[in-house]
């Protein structure tokens, strides 16, 4: 038996002990929590999915039954949930309705970061330098490629300042954008 299943396209079926229902409710836009209805009691996990702001909550119907001593189950649930669905996602099993995805681009006076033309993937510039890191979502670390599109010469005598570059980038990668790494 399959710990998740998709139903109906808007619920995921939780199949082990506790078995329960998680709706996916999508979000306007991050933060806004009125419009998935959500309330400050409600047990639920948030994820981004292709520039798609999606929250992964209990259904309503299961609420009665929650014991509170055992919140951090049901919230480490919903976060599974989140990471299953977003898998089936990047990997083509789930389509994701036909709204427009949204293109989420974020810009710093150092940083740009967009959508890469290959599906599933980001681009983040170091503006002053030229360095692009391009990146499959959800898989930073595995899949990063390094591209120099600056004149700037890499060398013995600076290696350290490229490294610095690169270590700068991903740290700004996580403190703005850190659901589009893992």
């Amino acid at each position: 038996m399959k710990k998740f299943n998709l139903v109906d396209d808007c619920f995921i079926s939780h199949n082990v002990e506790p078995e329960f229902l998680i709706e996916i409710i999508e979000l306007d836009e991050p933060g806004n929590y009125a419009s998935g209805n959500l309330m400050f009691e409600d047990v639920f996990d948030e994820v981004f999915i292709k520039g798609r702001h999606f929250v992964f909550k209990i259904e309503d119907s299961f609420l009665p039954f929650i014991d509170p001593d055992k919140m951090f189950l049901y919230r480490s649930i919903c976060r599974r949930a989140g990471k299953w669905y977003k898998a089936r996602v990047i990997a083509g099993f789930v389509k994701l309705n036909d709204k427009q995805e949204r293109v989420s681009i974020m810009e710093d006076e150092d940083f740009k970061l967009q959508p890469s033309d290959k599906e599933g993937c980001w681009i983040v510039a170091h503006k002053s330098s030229g360095f692009i890191i391009e990146f499959h979502e959800g898989y930073f670390n595995e899949t990063q490629q390094v591209i120099n599109l600056s004149d700037f010469k890499i060398d013995s005598s600076n290696m350290m300042a490229v490294a610095r570059i690169l270590r700068e980038t991903a740290e700004w990668l996580v403190r703005n954008n850190n659901e589009l790494l893992i």
